[in-house]
């Protein structure tokens, strides 16, 4: 798989459980979003920095 596939599979996992934690009323719709939204970048940047086709031979 790529890189594009597996984040967007990240994204939609965290989606779905920020529904979750929206529905039981833990936090609301607005900080579910930035909390995704800072999770997915944080991911990409953390693959990004670690990509093995980057890396010097």
């Amino acid at each position: 798989m790529n890189k594009a596939k597996i984040l967007g599979m990240v994204r939609h996992a965290l989606t779905f459980g920020g529904g979750l934690v929206v529905g039981k009323g833990w936090i609301d719709k607005a900080m579910m979003v930035e909390i995704v939204g800072a999770l997915v970048t944080l991911i990409g940047i953390a693959w990004s920095y670690y990509a093995p086709e980057k890396q010097l031979q």
